[in-house]
């Protein structure tokens, strides 16, 4: 059995290709949506049992106390209270000091790794892809921790609010390079266009309210905002508007996979998943 993370690299989706060739077992772990668990997923991104064993649920099968449990993680997740626990990596409001530190404290614990990895990078870099892609992302890092404070500034113009009882949709931007897009939406991965085709589908006179990702602010070029602002019924929406009350107000959710559309649906708003 190989144990490893949902095939989203390319080195993972080699692994998951082999294993299906050979016919062994392939399972990958990531966090779960449910903090403090982990997921494993044994076809791509989902659990072959989740539908079976959903469609052969029967209401007596359920006692009080996961009933509890799951009111209790529904009125939590959909206020706020609790959040996947991914959505706090972000990183990119950090202080330039606070970067600092977080830099050091991340060198010094993958230190060991990445001058193992530079003493044998000759013999093995064209076969270890993970590792050159981790090296070079540190080696790039303070350039990007720069350049993105510097968009924090300059392209705070771009973002608006809500504008009164306007009937909207809502469309969650999400954090590109990632799996929700590059493995789960592939042929839909490029936003912009998507947002554009979305927009003009949209019954008169509704809007398309964009909501830029918490963790992405920065690390777009002011030429994807500016593109948004000319197409006429759509509008961007800081990032530090409540998703609640977003959605609780509009018309429906629109998405390639983000978290935003299951929010949507166990609110009872319609959900459109591209």
């Amino acid at each position: 059995c190989i144990l490893a993370e949902p095939p989203s690299g390319v080195f993972h989706q080699v692994a998951r290709h082999v294993a299906s060739l050979r016919r062994v077992p392939y399972l990958g772990l990531t966090t779960s949506r449910l903090p403090g668990k982990i997921d494993v997923f044994d076809a791509g991104f989902t659990n072959a049992q989740l539908e079976s064993s959903f469609l052969q649920l029967q209401e007596q099968d359920i006692s009080p106390e996961e009933r509890a449990f799951a009111k209790q993680f529904l009125s939590r997740f959909l206020s706020h209270e609790v959040s996947p626990s991914y959505t706090g990596l972000a990183k990119i409001r950090f202080s330039p000091f606070g970067f600092l530190l977080h830099y050091l404290a991340r060198t010094q614990k993958l230190g060991g790794i990445i001058l193992r990895y530079l003493r044998e990078r000759s013999a093995v870099s064209q076969y270890d892809q993970e590792s050159e892609a981790e090296l070079r992302h540190m080696l790039r890092q303070p350039w990007n921790v720069l350049k993105r404070q510097f968009r924090l500034r300059t392209q705070a113009r771009f973002y608006g609010s809500p504008e009164g009882d306007a009937p909207y949709f809502l469309f969650p931007l999400q954090v590109q390079p990632e799996a929700s897009t590059a493995y789960l939406a592939m042929y839909l991965a490029d936003q912009l266009s998507v947002i554009r085709s979305a927009a003009f589908t949209l019954p008169f006179p509704a809007k398309l309210y964009v909501r830029e990702h918490p963790s992405a602010v920065g690390s777009k070029p002011a030429s994807f905002y500016a593109s948004l602002q000319h197409i006429p019924n759509v509008a961007l929406i800081t990032p530090t508007e409540p998703i609640p009350s977003l959605i609780a107000k509009a018309q429906g959710v629109i998405t390639l996979s983000s978290t935003v559309g299951l929010e949507a649906a166990l609110a009872g708003k319609p959900a459109y998943l591209l």
